[in-house]
């Protein structure tokens, strides 16, 4: 049995289990066999579900079909892009992503190095600052004195 085909005999038992409880209810109404008629009516619902689910199943197993097609053809053409790819530009590749690796690492440790140089820099050039302003009469006896105070920033004079 396809599942085409046991969609069709759920539906078909259901409608059959709907009429005959009509029948049922209308013939045996207020009486004991009125009983049937809910049996019927439960059994023409359970029926309709299991249509449901099978329609519901079909439905997956087609999108699967789908879905298991696309997956080949990614697969195939992979394949056909590795095929193309000799073994040296695949080790290349791999070689170049590292050294690319290494080399923002090092760029990041000589980023550290050279802040550490620039606040060392900066202190030495405000400690610079503050011998010559603090000892103004100093500076004739600096031979490089207005180049120092020119390149701190701190000179009246330049």
């Amino acid at each position: 049995m396809t599942l085409d085909e046991a969609i069709a005999h759920c539906l078909e038992v259901a409608e059959q289990n709907e009429t005959k409880a009509l029948r049922i209810g209308r013939q045996y109404k207020g009486t004991l066999l009125n009983r049937d008629a809910k049996e019927c009516r439960r059994c023409a619902a359970e029926h309709r579900q299991l249509a449901e689910w099978l329609k519901e199943l079909k439905d997956l197993r087609e999108e699967n079909k789908v879905l298991m097609h696309e997956c080949d053809r990614l697969i195939k053409e992979k394949g056909e892009l590795l095929s193309k790819v000799s073994g040296g530009d695949v080790l290349r590749i791999c070689q170049l992503e590292e050294q690319l690796k290494d080399w923002k690492e090092e760029y990041a440790n000589l980023n550290k190095i050279s802040y550490g140089f620039y606040e060392e820099l900066k202190e030495a050039k405000q400690l610079l600052k503050a011998a010559v302003e603090d000892y103004p009469d100093l500076t004739d006896m600096w031979r490089y004195a207005d180049k120092a105070l020119k390149l701190i920033g701190g000179s009246e004079n330049g």
